[in-house]
């Protein structure tokens, strides 16, 4: 007969580990609720967390558990038919060998809800970034309708939500805008969280708008603070090219006493358009770094730094789909905007869905 395993938490955490992180995780990851996953950190002794698997799968278990920080062993067991659940027992309490443990389980105030534990949050191991062909930039947009379809009236009002809340922040002075852009990738982790709830055949709704706030918020921030300091410098990289052309145009004197045709001619030469490009073209590499990095962060708990570079290292892999997929996205932004903009009300949020979309096929089998 095969042999089984059960997966086993010691009651020990790794000296890294961070205790509303691990919470967090066992709720979003395998549908523990809050308060049973606080009894377990807080049980101080071995809980079974599952049992009856073969050797592969009790290892993936024990791999996604301690990659959370939880010290958990697998004990080889009677060959028996696995069952499904994350029970969270006590081992000292529980009869492996019970017929009824389905029963016991709920009966236990360690027990989480009787779901499939899943190793990934929606389905597969994480291997990417992985290179993908051209054709999948497509893709990512159909996925992303996809998305969108299953309940438009929350991705709209979230939409609609964010829209409201950056116009009345940006009207602060100075730090408006600032705050906007820092706390951005956050709101970007609630979106990524909510397509994740759906492809797990759970509902997308407006509050997903804020979950990022309670899934890596220091981290989400950083990679907030860091997207706008590469903007930033940047920003300064295209004034100073700008600024010396500008320079030209009057001499010692200024701007103030060149003639208009000079400065149309200047403004319209093969030289500012190559200096605004080569400007143009420095924030590429910082928008690939950003684009994947919330939900690297939110999502598998990254940190900022390593979010970062995971998200350049997709982006570049997969050039050719981006090229498709920007191509797609522009051509819909235009008709977007043609009913008095009212359908980028549809497009926007089809595109945010689809970056959902392409980070789960570019980093996942």
């Amino acid at each position: 007969m095969e042999q089984l395993y059960k997966v086993v938490f010691t009651g020990q955490l790794t000296p890294e580990a961070d205790r509303e992180e691990i919470i967090s995780s066992l709720n979003r990851q395998f549908g523990t609720s809050v308060e049973k996953a606080k009894k377990l950190l807080e049980a101080g002794k071995k809980v079974l967390l599952k049992q009856r698997l073969d050797r592969d799968k009790a290892e993936k278990y024990r791999q996604a558990l301690e990659d959370m920080g939880l010290v958990v062993t697998l004990e080889a067991m009677a060959s028996e038919p696995a069952q499904s659940g994350i029970t969270l027992e006590p081992v000292e309490t529980r009869n492996t060998a019970d017929t009824d443990s389905v029963d016991q389980a709920e009966s236990n105030p360690y027990a989480a809800p009787q779901s499939e534990l899943e190793v990934e949050t929606a389905g597969g191991d994480m291997i990417g970034p992985t290179r993908k062909p051209i054709g999948n930039g497509w893709r990512w947009v159909t996925r992303g309708f996809w998305h969108f379809r299953q309940n438009p009236f929350a991705w709209v009002g979230a939409m609609v939500v964010w829209a409201v809340i950056s116009v009345v922040v940006s009207l602060i002075p100075f730090i408006g805008s600032l705050a906007v852009t820092i706390f951005s990738p956050v709101v970007l982790a609630g979106f990524m969280i909510g397509a994740e709830f759906q492809d797990r055949g759970d509902d997308f709704k407006i509050g997903h708008l804020f979950a990022g706030f309670s899934s890596s918020l220091g981290q989400l921030v950083l990679a907030g603070v860091l997207y706008l300091v590469g903007l930033i410098l940047c920003g300064v990289a295209i004034a100073i090219m700008m600024g010396g052309m500008f320079a030209m145009l009057g001499g010692m004197g200024g701007m103030g006493e060149a003639d208009p045709e000079m400065i149309a001619a200047v403004m319209s030469s093969p030289t500012m358009m190559l200096s605004l490009l080569v400007g143009l073209g420095l924030m590429i590499p910082v928008i690939m770094a950003y684009w994947f990095a919330p939900a690297l962060i939110a999502l598998e708990g990254v940190s900022a730094i390593y979010a970062m570079k995971q998200s350049f290292m997709g982006c570049l892999k997969n050039v050719l789909p981006f090229l498709l997929y920007g191509i797609i996205g522009t051509v819909l932004l235009v008709l977007g905007f043609l009913p008095l903009a009212l359908g980028l009300l549809i497009v926007i949020p089809i595109f945010v869905a689809s970056i959902y979309a392409s980070f789960r096929d570019i980093y996942y089998e």
